[in-house]
């Protein structure tokens, strides 16, 4: 399955790729491969999160939210029911900003605790975002043509599903008992404490080394002023 996902998600990149180079080419006439690999992306994601846990954002149900916005607008580019290259142009603007805001809330914000995969995500959903929002001021600022930002927009929700296929964990089949189901979510809830813990111990470690650098501080602070007494009181003439 996460084979199939990132099949799907290159062929997304794909026609990304060739809407680009095409820019020059009307959005009608591309319209049916753009749905198409819409479509199939989002029937993609629908069918791997049945039989696996796609951790993409923050819960299951959101990916089930986004294969169904992906069948939804593929059908609708399919049927031609978008046109107009002002809508075309808003509907992707859209998506790409929701995408992006999605990834990078779905990450630890912590460098240092960050995994590649985090911070690929975390730099993923910024440019989609900044691109998202860029795309509704288009005609004000570079006015690329349409098929370039439609291409784009496809590249990167390609490199988002690829990104998301890499994160995809089996789910436990129905023939394990309960007892082996429990084994695997105690597991899961000993990586999730061990990741606390270990966010516990630097933050204590940086308290401490805050409270050590506070008393060196204080410690010299106090020596200046028993050096400035001791000074006065050989000096009565300067008290």
């Amino acid at each position: 399955m996460r084979s199939l996902m990132m099949l799907v998600s290159l062929l997304v990149v794909g026609v990304g790729t060739f809407c680009i180079a095409n820019a020059s080419v009307p959005f009608v006439g591309v319209a049916f491969i753009v749905g198409m690999a819409i479509l199939l992306m989002g029937i993609c994601e629908l069918v791997v999160n049945r039989v696996t846990n796609m951790s993409s954002y923050e819960s299951k149900k959101e990916v089930n939210v986004e294969g169904f916005t992906s069948v939804i607008l593929g059908c609708v580019f399919l049927s031609g029911q978008v046109t107009e290259d002002v809508a075309i142009t808003a509907v992707f603007a859209l998506w790409m900003t929701l995408e992006g805001l999605k990834a990078v809330s779905s990450v630890n914000f912590n460098f240092q605790t960050q995994s590649p995969l985090d911070r690929f995500t975390e730099a993923l959903g910024i440019v989609m975002t900044l691109f998202g929002v860029y795309m509704f001021y288009n005609m004000m600022l570079l006015d690329f043509k349409i098929l370039t930002l439609v291409g784009a927009a496809l590249f990167l929700l390609g490199m988002c599903r690829f990104r998301i296929a890499l994160s995809i964990e089996y789910r436990t089949p129905d023939m394990l008992t309960g007892n082996k189901e429990r084994l695997a979510d105690a597991k899961r809830d000993e990586k999730r404490a061990m990741q606390k813990a270990k966010d516990g111990i630097r933050e204590t470690k940086e308290a401490r080394e805050r409270i050590a650098k506070a008393k060196k501080t204080i410690e010299k602070e106090e020596s200046m002023m028993r050096l400035a007494e001791r000074r006065r009181s050989k000096d009565p003439e300067k008290k």
